[in-house]
């Protein structure tokens, strides 16, 4: 199997941008197209981008035209990761000529349905979520001479950093594209957006009513590095609803004052435990990062007890090391000699008395034995967990440990540690109360917001309802927020109702097992892919009905007449069954009557029932 970078179109836009998350985009974040045989006959034909941002949110469609300039039939794999805070919320592929959605179906369904069509040579394609917020698109055939045409949608929570919206473009790839188009629509912007970086001087922005737009064309494209947009956020709050059938959603935006990007620096324990992930996957992790992070933390510390557990499938007993004026030397030499291998269950360890503060260095990724939340901590003991930048990693479930015992997730960039150091030694803001009247089922994304926004979704049960939020702020001052929500003039569209069921999953993520029927039911309504759902499509309105899988809108119809029909014929040859048997029944019953000698019990002939039970019997079992 031969492997290739195409341009990174899957986090093309709108990234999130931490403090610790500049410009840069690390290229492993780039799709790996993966084609089976004869790879440098396909070819990345055209790529089409369209990005529509309305205040904080922000939602971009893909659409990715393959070539296969060659003599066989292939299959492409598409492996590709998302940011934190990304998620998909749309699929098509090209089937007859004109693009077909995607529809939710349970992960292993998806599988069967998938691997069973594949078989017959057809168009199925399967979108599914691997380890973390990584995705892989299986897509088959890639037909001799001819072309597949994949579109993605996803949307994300845009970050707010100096009072300022970033959103940077990776275009990291080996063969180029032969045709790159780009478009761009802020909405509710007053002020005209400014560019830098690649592609920048070819960026035109022209107002529009409410906001500004930009648009590109270049062909034959090979170019490699970052476009960064920026444009002044009004530092105002935001109320967003949508209507989702019968129910509306809202989405609540607070952006936090200037003043709060310089929060204080907190006091330190004098009793710290690290937890360091020491399994197979932390090879990939840069850890010499994460060491350096950690040496000025400890550096901050001064004088302190640190103890360390290694943590694997089992939890590796504790070393105990004494910090005398911020010497780091003896930990970091053990640490240097760890070596990484064997699984991880990352919630094998149990709390040790006396320390105060946990700093926890991982992926994130659970792969031993049940995946099960962390243990419970004291209310007065906090816990970070750490992870490199661009790494392949689990941030929702990180977030959700750490958060859930006083702390914050800190991504490490390798460019500059520092950024993670002063996180990690900050006390920044956080949302402590939410109170919603008019509705229910709020949900929060984060209680510590590091992009500069608070956020609540949730769902309206009035025509109007009422958000207050109270949070402290970076200076340790509580504030109080109140909102108005007007669900009067909601919109039919948008990205709302698919935010607020994210921001669910993302909850529950700490802790999947034990949530495993809500993350599939709450990802089969909204078409959302999780770690339970998948999204698939299906050649023929028949594979949809062989497979019991929902098709999209514009098969439904025929979709219920072919189940309606096979209805009436099972109904039908299940009638004609029982008469049969009742037939063979009674047949038995007059040769039982009569009187000796009775001679041979006639042997019942074939019936069309009988003829089309075994038909049906033998047709499944050479599938």
């Amino acid at each position: 199997m031969t492997r290739f970078f195409l341009v990174a179109l899957a986090p093309l836009l709108a990234l999130p941008v931490s403090r610790a998350q500049q410009l840069s985009l690390d290229p492993q974040d780039a799709p790996l197209l993966s084609v089976t045989d004869d790879a440098n006959s396909v070819r990345l034909q055209q790529a089409k981008v369209d990005t529509i941002v309305l205040g904080g949110l922000a939602q971009t469609t893909v659409e990715l035209v393959f070539a296969n300039h060659g003599g066989r039939l292939l299959e492409g794999q598409l492996n590709f990761p998302l940011r934190d805070g990304q998620r998909i919320t749309g699929f098509a592929l090209d089937i007859d000529g004109h693009m077909r959605d995607a529809v939710p179906v349970p992960k292993a369904k998806g599988r069967v349905a998938f691997e069973a069509i594949e078989r017959k040579q057809v168009d199925p394609a399967l979108l599914e979520q691997t380890a973390g917020n990584h995705f892989r698109l299986r897509v088959y055939p890639l037909p001799p001479g001819g072309t597949r045409t994949v579109r993605l949608v996803y949307s994300e929570d845009l970050a707010l950093s100096q009072g300022k919206y970033r959103l940077p473009v990776s275009l990291t790839h080996a063969r180029g594209v032969d045709v790159l188009q780009w478009s761009l629509r802020i909405q509710a912007a007053d002020a005209m957006p400014t560019a830098s970086g690649t592609l920048a001087r070819e960026l035109a922005f022209k107002r529009v009513a409410g906001g500004w737009e930009t648009a590109l064309q270049r062909k034959r494209y090979e170019g490699r590095g970052t476009l960064e947009l920026q444009w002044p956020n009004e530092q105002q709050a935001r109320v967003y609803t949508q209507q989702w059938g019968d129910e509306i959603y809202f989405l609540a935006e607070q952006p936090l004052p200037p003043a709060m990007a310089m929060p204080k620096r907190r006091p330190l324990p004098q009793n710290v435990a690290i937890l360091w992930d020491s399994s197979a996957s932390a090879r990939n992790r840069n850890r010499e990062a994460e060491l350096s992070v950690l040496s000025r933390y400890v550096a901050a510390l001064g004088t302190a007890e640190v103890s360390l557990i290694r943590l694997r499938d089992v939890a590796e007993p504790v070393q105990r090391f004494s910090i005398r004026d911020g010497d780091a030397s003896g930990l970091l030499g053990s640490l240097r000699e760890t070596i990484y291998d064997g699984a991880s269950q990352l919630a094998g360890w149990k709390p040790l008395p006396g320390v105060r503060e946990y700093l926890l260095f991982s992926d994130g990724l659970d792969n031993y034995g049940s995946q099960q939340d962390l243990p419970a901590l004291p209310p007065d003991v906090r816990l970070y967990a750490l992870h490199a930048a661009g790494a392949h990693a689990d941030a929702l479930r990180l977030r959700q440990w750490s958060e859930a015992r006083g702390g914050h997730l800190i991504a490490i960039d390798s460019t500059s540690p520092q950024a993670a150091v002063d996180d990690l030694l900050s006390a920044p803001a956080q949302l402590l109360d939410v109170e919603l009247v008019g509705g229910d089922d709020w949900v929060v994304p984060t209680r510590v917001p590091r992009d500069g926004v608070l956020r609540v979704a949730g769902r309206l049960t009035t025509q109007q309802g009422q958000l207050r939020l109270r949070y402290r702020d970076s200076q340790g001052q509580m504030q109080d927020v109140k909102l108005t929500i007007d669900g009067r003039q909601a919109a039919l569209s948008g990205p709302v109702p698919q935010t607020w069921a994210s921001y669910w999953i993302s909850r529950w993520s700490a802790d999947p097992q034990a949530h495993a029927e809500q993350i599939r039911q709450i990802s089969e309504r909204f078409g959302l892919v999780s770690a339970q759902t998948s999204l698939i499509v299906l050649e023929t309105v028949e594979d949809y009905v062989e497979h019991d899988i929902a098709p999209p809108a514009e098969l439904r119809e025929a979709f219920a007449l072919l189940r309606q029909r096979d209805r009436d014929q099972r109904d039908d040859l299940q009638h004609r069954r029982v008469e049969e048997v009742a037939a063979r029944f009674e047949q038995r019953i007059q040769w039982w009557e009569q009187v000796w000698p009775k001679g041979v019990m006639p042997r019942p002939e074939p019936t069309v029932a009988y003829e089309a039970a075994r038909s049906a019997s033998e047709a499944n079992r050479q599938r």
